[in-house]
């Protein structure tokens, strides 16, 4: 019958959902909280050294 094939598929279906939900997507909001910080330090670093420049 198809149950055994079916309940692989759950299985690994279930398995795969739990570590996108409780690895993967945590992992992206870190590494796009980092890249906001970044961008953010370096426009802040850009300006200081532009004022350093001028004076």
């Amino acid at each position: 019958m198809f149950w055994g094939p079916l309940s692989w598929t759950i299985i690994f279906g279930l398995s795969f959902a739990t570590f996108l939900t409780l690895i993967f997507v945590p992992a992206m909001y870190l590494i796009a909280e980092k890249m906001k910080i970044a961008m953010k330090r370096g426009k802040s670093n850009r300006a200081y050294r532009e004022g350093l420049k001028k004076a």
